[in-house]
């Protein structure tokens, strides 16, 4: 397997392309279900094929990869930590639709970053004969994280371990990982306490001392004071046109379970079928609820005809009765209670090319 990035400086049209040998055959089922652009979490992809083997051709356009970021020294514990769940969450859109995770390619210089939301976006290699380096292991992702967020070295060495010593990682299992090595900063608290936080006004939200999705938009600025001079401006985003690329975060308080959609409209429920998976309570319908993106930038619940309940302010919502949510406010399925959240807004400053 060979890779290459090129760069058409008429177009300014950024391509990394993969180069697999005869020996290496293609898997042609995976290829088209990513040439069907299933998602974000995924590069934009196209290939062809040729008696002397397969070209796999993925936009880097406007995007950087994450190797530059790194070297800027302005890694956030939040944008390290949702950079590791969105992992998770390409691991599992692979095994959920048959297609081998051992694919996807880790290295730094592989995974690309989308300036303006600072959003992941991986490389997946459609091969039925995986054959990477080292280098793009899921461990030596995390090592570089370590590096770059070392007050996290020591919690997330049991990931980093779990990671190498695993030839398909569990997403739920690593899920756990990331979960308890950012509990000590922000994530423990931010599970324990999330009534009282909702229940602020907007002016205090920079005192919380999570590192919320919000410090993933900021990733240039490395002071701690900088990052909180925006968030005193809320609620400027409310009132804001609705991001380009819509992120948003739901998380569970009873085990800290973080879904991240990229999408205006999104169905909840405990079937892996669904945009955001909770599973693990059979109270939980398997298409449960729908959760829409509004141009305001604000949310709207329904209920799909649940059989325990969407509720909202402790208020039951009838079937296809709908309730405005805002970031950081709370719902519950049946009688589990979840957060909704604003991962990132767009930012105002041009994208950059990424250079060969």
């Amino acid at each position: 397997m060979k890779t290459k990035l090129n760069t058409d400086r008429s177009t300014g049209t950024v391509t990394f392309t993969v180069t697999l040998p005869a020996t290496q055959p293609l898997d042609h089922l995976a290829a088209q279900w990513l040439a069907g652009d299933p998602s974000d979490l995924l590069a934009t992809f196209r290939y062809e094929t040729t008696e002397k083997g397969s070209f796999l051709y993925y936009n880097a356009t406007d995007l950087l990869p994450l190797k530059g970021i790194l070297r800027g020294k302005h890694i956030t514990e939040g944008f390290a930590r949702n950079l590791l769940l969105t992992a998770c969450d390409a691991i599992e859109l692979c095994t959920n639709n048959h297609v081998n995770p051992k694919g996807l390619l880790f290295a730094p210089r592989h995974v690309l970053i989308a300036p303006d939301t600072k959003l992941a976006s991986f490389i997946l290699i459609t091969s039925l004969i995986i054959d990477k380096s080292g280098r793009d292991s899921l461990g030596q992702l995390i090592n570089a994280l370590i590096k770059a967020v070392p007050s996290h070295a020591r919690a997330l060495a049991p990931l980093r371990d779990y990671a190498f010593a695993s030839p398909a990682p569990s997403p739920d299992k690593m899920r756990q990982f990331i979960w308890q090595a950012f509990s000590d900063s922000a994530t423990s608290s931010s599970a324990a306490a999330p009534a009282t936080k909702l229940q602020l006004p907007a002016a205090t939200k920079p005192q919380q001392p999570s590192p919320t999705p919000d410090d993933a938009t900021v990733i240039p600025a490395g002071d701690a004071t900088i990052l909180k001079v925006p968030q005193e401006k809320e609620p400027t985003p409310v009132s804001a046109p609705a991001p380009e690329r819509t992120a948003f975060t739901v998380t569970r308080i009873r085990d800290g379970r973080m879904a991240i959609a990229r999408m205006r409209q999104a169905v909840i429920g405990r079937s892996a079928t669904c945009d955001i998976h909770m599973g693990g309570n059979s109270d939980v319908s398997r298409k449960h609820a729908q959760i829409d993106v509004l141009p305001d930038g604000t949310f709207q619940i329904s209920d799909l005809g649940s059989t325990n309940g969407t509720f909202v302010g402790g208020r039951r919502l009838s079937e296809g009765a709908k309730a405005t949510l805002q970031s950081r406010d709370k719902f519950a399925l049946s009688k589990d209670v979840f957060v909704i959240e604003t991962l990132q807004q767009k930012g105002s400053s041009p994208a950059k090319k990424w250079r060969a």
